[in-house]
C-alpha cells in the first residue's frame, strides 16, 4: 500500500471517532461524501460522463485498488459520515454515495501537502481549507520540525479570502480535475 492509502486509513480512523474531539469537530468542516468531486468518488454510471479516457481509467483503477486492499471498508456503515446516508436513504444511497475509504482517499489526495523533503506528505487541518487562486493571497512553508506555516503575500483585511496556488503553474486541467475535482475556469 502507498502513502495515500495509509494516510486515507488514518483520516478515516480519526474522523470516525478515534481521533478525539478535535477530529470530531474538524470532520464537520470537511466536504460531505456526496459533495466530493474526485473522479473515483463519482457514481460508477457517471464516470463515462467525464469524456476523458485517462480520467475514466484512473477513477476505475483507484476504486478497484482500494477495494482489493480493504474490501470491508466500502460499506457505507463503516463510517459515520457515510453511514448517515445509508440510514436515511437505505439501499438507494449505495452507488451514489462514495464508500468511506473512497471518500477519505479523495480527501487525502485533494488536501495533503508535501513537506520539506518533498517525499513526505501531511494532511494539515485548516491549511487544507484554503482555496486555489492563480494569484494567491497566501503561501505556506514547512519548518524543519515538519510544522506548516501559512503567511500572507499581501496586506489583507478581515473577510479577505485566504487562497494558495495549488500547482505552482504546472498542472494540466486533467491533473487539476484528477486531484481536486475541478479545472481552472480558463483551463491550464
Amino acid at each position: 500500500e502507498t502513502w495515500d492509502v495509509r494516510l486515507a486509513l488514518a483520516v478515516m480512523e480519526a474522523t470516525a471517532g478515534a481521533g478525539g474531539p478535535f477530529w470530531d469537530g474538524y470532520r464537520q468542516l470537511l466536504p460531505l461524501p456526496p459533495h466530493v468531486s474526485n473522479a473515483a468518488c463519482l457514481p460508477v454510471g457517471f464516470i463515462p460522463m467525464l469524456c476523458d479516457a485517462v480520467l475514466e481509467k484512473q477513477a476505475h483503477d483507484t476504486r478497484a485498488r482500494l477495494r482489493k486492499l480493504y474490501p470491508t471498508l466500502h460499506t457505507l456503515s463503516a463510517h459515520p459520515a457515510t453511514g448517515f446516508y445509508e440510514q436515511r436513504f437505505g439501499e438507494e444511497a449505495v452507488g451514489y454515495i462514495p464508500s468511506p475509504l473512497d471518500w477519505c482517499h479523495a480527501l487525502v489526495v485533494s488536501r495533503c501537502f508535501s513537506t520539506v523533503d518533498e517525499d513526505t506528505f501531511a494532511f494539515t487541518p485548516f491549511l487544507d481549507m484554503a482555496n486555489h487562486a492563480e494569484t494567491p493571497t497566501a503561501n505556506f512553508t514547512t519548518g524543519p520540525d515538519g510544522s506548516m506555516h501559512l503567511y500572507a503575500l499581501r496586506d489583507m483585511s478581515a473577510g479577505d479570502e485566504v487562497t494558495i496556488c495549488y500547482d505552482g503553474g504546472s498542472y494540466s486541467s486533467r491533473r487539476f480535475f484528477e486531484l481536486y475535482g475541478f479545472a481552472p475556469r480558463d483551463g491550464s
